[in-house]
């Protein structure tokens, strides 16, 4: 393990297995001329031009800051790593979590946050910390979890805060990880959802940079594209049965097909299993991959017998944590297999619920071989999307003592007609202190997600906070929603417009308003809204989707019980 002195900014080699080894470690983005190892491993009489060049001021101040604190070396992965050894690059790679693990230390250095004002807060909703792109890259998310103490420094390295201390509830939000100091004990499929929405330069880095994360290790490949995430599940598989690695779904990302392997092509389809924990409900032999396809040995539950093909369901071993609880114990999710005498087995990309109490005790399980053919989803999915008729209740309803205004609202006109139904607890015409109930009447109609990519608004407005917009809008995934800040001087197409910055298939959002926060959920009616996320094929009837209601409610604590980027699945439709 390769360190720099922080007092002499010369490196230093050491065992790793050094017991007095104490180091600080540097997380950052890489940008324009940074300094390598090459650049560095002569100074102070060589050093080529890395004085002259951008990333020297990063490292000189990382190690002002570790020495001020008291460390002797630190480790930057930009000069301490010498990336023209492939062995060497392989070995840091396969080690980096361990040591982010093992520092002291961690200072996270974010070059795109502003200083901020002392009377600014990260936690304000429009805090460049919060916009950071350094939330969003793949290789930081294992700079964030591995760590036990990270400290965050603005572009003009002033201090912002700490995980473990004053920024843990701002993380969680801005991330969507609700075990930033426990995240060894989630699944597979909640880790691989903490890096759906992030990315990296080279493809095959997203595979390994989560490495450390799932504990495995494997040799690089650079040019073998998106094989790299495929053997990092068949890793992940040799060391685990923890089959929700099988718990994700298309729905809501931009990749559209008909027929899937089991394993997916890249974190992107977890992006709503953060909520996703293994729960054993059975013993069953270990998954392995042969010649034949991936080896899996299950109960098959048949839903159809068709001319062609065979279809069937498959109870993983796998819940949703928020929706059930011990009274749906025998709730678990399946994947949707099918059977063609002629291709073999392949799986639908939708996940469904299934109810093992309904299984015969005793049921037999059967041995199958699922082929890991070439993914055949289509990425950039087509844009036409066709809606059957059916109706979206919206229910506003306001806190005790708390006032909305619905100043406007308006569909798209195509298709679509939003209509005041009901108020309760009304006061006059327009403002009420209790639930104002719309309904959103759709015709069958063919939207266009590009050209017509939202539904309807309704605009709410209140004396204590700007105004906001509520976005209704489609998705291949069902119904999204979001709720928009109205600036001075903007326009209602350019707040509705925004919300292309989200993922599609959200079903409920949160946002920090002046005094408090707006929450909104899409849910079913019949009580137990979480618990319509997915649904049994003989629940997916004709026009069963008419029965669905959009809650607003409004927090004046502005506690968000709903994360702004905390994306269930979204609805069936």
């Amino acid at each position: 393990m390769r360190l720099l002195n922080v007092h002499t900014l010369t490196l230093e080699e050491f065992l790793e297995d050094n017991s007095v080894l104490n180091y600080a470690i540097l997380s950052h983005r890489w940008e324009e001329e940074e300094v390598t190892f090459q650049d560095l491993k002569d100074y102070p009489n060589g050093c080529k031009n890395g004085k002259e060049m951008k990333g020297w001021t990063k490292i000189k101040s990382a190690c002002a800051i570790a020495k001020e604190d008291g460390w002797n070396f630190i480790w930057i992965d930009t000069c301490c790593i010498d990336k023209s050894s492939s062995a060497e690059l392989s070995e840091a790679i396969n080690s980096m979590f361990r040591w982010y693990e093992k520092a002291g230390v961690c200072y996270a250095y974010l070059s795109d946050v502003p200083a901020l004002s002392l009377s600014q807060s990260p936690y304000d909703p429009k805090s460049p910390f919060r916009r950071s792109k350094w939330f969003t890259r793949g290789w930081t998310l294992q700079e964030l979890l591995a760590p036990i103490d990270v400290d965050f420094y603005d572009q003009s390295w002033s201090y912002v805060g700490s995980k473990g201390t004053n920024l843990d509830r701002l993380l969680s939000q801005i991330t969507g990880i609700y075990d930033l100091l426990e995240y060894s004990h989630a699944c597979v499929a909640k880790k691989m959802s903490w890096a759906s929405q992030r990315v990296t330069t080279r493809v095959e880095d997203m595979a390994y940079c989560l490495l450390g994360l799932f504990g495995v290790h494997m040799p690089l490949l650079y040019g073998e594209g998106k094989n790299a995430f495929l053997r990092l599940q068949l890793e992940i598989m040799s060391k685990t049965n923890d089959d929700s690695i099988f718990a994700w779904d298309t729905r809501g990302t931009d990749i559209h097909g008909t027929s899937y392997p089991l394993l997916a092509p890249s974190p992107q389809p977890f992006r709503f299993s953060s909520s996703v924990i293994w729960a054993p409900w059975d013993s069953r032999q270990p998954h392995t991959m042969t010649s034949q396809g991936l080896c899996l040995h299950c109960p098959l539950v048949r839903t159809k017998i068709g001319t062609s093909t065979e279809d069937f369901l498959v109870p993983l071993n796998t819940k949703i944590q928020s929706i059930f609880g011990d009274e749906q114990g025998h709730r678990f999710l399946a994947i949707d297999l099918t059977k063609n005498p002629l291709h073999g087995w392949s799986r639908r990309s939708q996940l469904l619920i299934f109810d093992t109490s309904s299984m015969k005790e005793g049921s037999e399980y059967t041995t199958i071989y699922v082929p890991q053919r070439p993914f055949e989803g289509v990425i950039g999915r087509p844009s036409l999307l066709q809606l059957s008729s059916g109706r979206l209740k919206i229910r506003l309803e306001s806190s005790v003592g708390t006032k909305f205004m619905v100043s406007a609202y308006s569909t798209r006109g195509r298709g679509a007609t939003l209509e005041e139904e009901s108020s309760e607890f009304r006061m006059d015409t327009e403002e009420w202190n209790g639930v104002k109930i719309f309904t959103l009447t759709i015709d069958e109609t063919d939207i266009d997600l590009v050209k017509d990519p939202w539904l309807a608004f309704i605009i709410l407005e209140n004396n204590s906070w700007k105004p906001v917009v509520l976005i209704l809008g489609p998705s291949r995934g069902g119904f999204w929603v979001d709720i928009v800040i109205l600036e001075e001087s903007e326009s209602i197409d350019s707040a509705v417009g925004s919300h292309r910055r989200l993922s599609r298939g959200q079903t409920r959002i949160s946002r920090l308003l002046d005094q408090g926060s707006l929450n909104a959920r899409i849910r079913g009616t019949d009580g137990n809204w979480d618990g319509r996320y997915f649904f049994f094929p003989s629940d997916q009837r004709e026009g069963s989707w008419n029965y669905r209601v959009v809650d607003v409610t409004f927090d004046p604590f502005g506690e968000l019980p709903w994360p702004a980027r905390y994306t269930p699945s979204a609805l069936s439709l």
